[in-house]
C-alpha cells in the first residue's frame, strides 16, 4: 500500500509524503467527497487476498463517502495533443454511491 502516496510540501516533522497506509487510518466518516486531482490518483491495484491498494481505497477505508480521482494521464495527453474537446477526455472517476447531498447546516 505504501507505493501509493500524495506528495506534499515538506514540513518541520515530515518529508511531505502522505501514504495510502496513513490515509486509511484517518477518521473521515463525516467527509462526503474527497477529490484527488493528481495524476494517476484514481489508479489502484489488487494485492493479496483481493485487497485493493491505492489512494481511492484508502480514502474509502478512512470513511469518505465518495472519492473522485484523476487517472489515465497518457490518454488525456493524447487527446490534448489532438485538440479533442475536454468533455471527451476529462479523466475523472467517481467511487462511491454518488448520491446528492445537502450543504452542511449552519
Amino acid at each position: 500500500m505504501d507505493l501509493h502516496a500524495v506528495l506534499l510540501a515538506k514540513g518541520k516533522t515530515g518529508d511531505g509524503t502522505l501514504s495510502a497506509a496513513t490515509v486509511s487510518k484517518v477518521k473521515l466518516q463525516s467527509t462526503r467527497l474527497t477529490v484527488l486531482s493528481v495524476c494517476n490518483g484514481g489508479l489502484y491495484r489488487i494485492g493479496p487476498a483481493d485487497s485493493p491498494f491505492g489512494l481511492i481505497p484508502a480514502f474509502i477505508e478512512a470513511g469518505s463517502q465518495n472519492v473522485l480521482g484523476k487517472a489515465y494521464q497518457k490518454t488525456a495527453l493524447r487527446f490534448i495533443g489532438e485538440d479533442e474537446f475536454i468533455r471527451r477526455w476529462a479523466a475523472f472517476v467517481l467511487v462511491g454511491p454518488g448520491r446528492p447531498f445537502a450543504p452542511p447546516s449552519k
